[in-house]
């Protein structure tokens, strides 16, 4: 594992301890599968250049079902992987703004409305920003279905922008705050998993307990 944007415009290589989720006693399968990793003195050196998010900016509730959301990431079908050393890899990221799920949920493994979000994602939706209609296309413009061909985002940002009942204008007064990431698709229903942060925020608790009486400091 790796993180771009060091200052050296090399990949920082994540080296080490990970800890990471399990199944709890019961289920089969993991169903908060997120994963941490405590950075190096040197990996947050060679991050100097990138800004680091804080407690704040971090949002643990249910906006509702009126609440618009937006996801950044890397879809594999727009990355072209190095073939050596030499060679950089080419990614071109995405920013997908969509808003609650609001189908029916039969048939969907390992979701539960307690630890996760469901998007809609579907290609009938996607417009440019001036509302004209789009086609998600792969690098060599070739059609791709949604949200199959976001393959590649898993575990990229998914922040709480807006809601449908508040006019878009007034988005703004209200910062975005950081809600989960994205840990699957389901293409039947045309929609996104998204995995809430207080999964990620539950794991550091366990994992790093010099920090315990910050996060709780904060989460009263």
């Amino acid at each position: 594992m790796a993180i771009s944007g060091g200052v050296d415009d090399h990949f920082v290589a994540l080296a080490g301890q990970w800890i990471r989720s399990t199944a709890r006693i019961g289920y089969p399968t993991d169903v908060y599968d997120v994963a941490v990793h405590r950075l190096s003195e040197d990996a947050v050196r060679r991050l100097s250049n990138a800004r680091f998010l804080r407690l704040s900016e971090v949002e643990f509730g249910d906006r509702g079902p009126r609440a618009v959301y937006t996801l950044f990431g890397f879809p594999g079908v727009w990355s072209i992987p190095s073939a050596a050393d030499t060679e950089p890899v080419s990614a071109k990221p995405l920013e997908f703004t969509t808003y609650v799920y609001d189908g029916g949920n039969g048939g969907m493994q390992q979701y539960e409305p307690r630890l996760h979000i469901l998007l809609s994602a579907t290609a009938e939706e996607l417009t440019s920003p001036d509302g004209a209609p789009l086609q998600f296309q792969d690098r060599t413009g070739q059609s791709v279905r949604l949200p199959i061909g976001l393959k590649g985002i898993s575990g990229c940002s998914v922040w709480h922008i807006g809601n449908l009942d508040v006019p878009i204008d007034q988005w703004a007064k209200r910062d975005a705050t950081l809600v989960g990431m994205v840990s699957g698709v389901y293409q039947a229903h045309g929609a996104v998993k998204v995995t809430r942060w207080v999964a990620v925020t539950t794991l550091i608790n366990a994992a790093f307990p010099d920090i315990q009486p910050v996060l709780r400091l904060h989460l009263r």
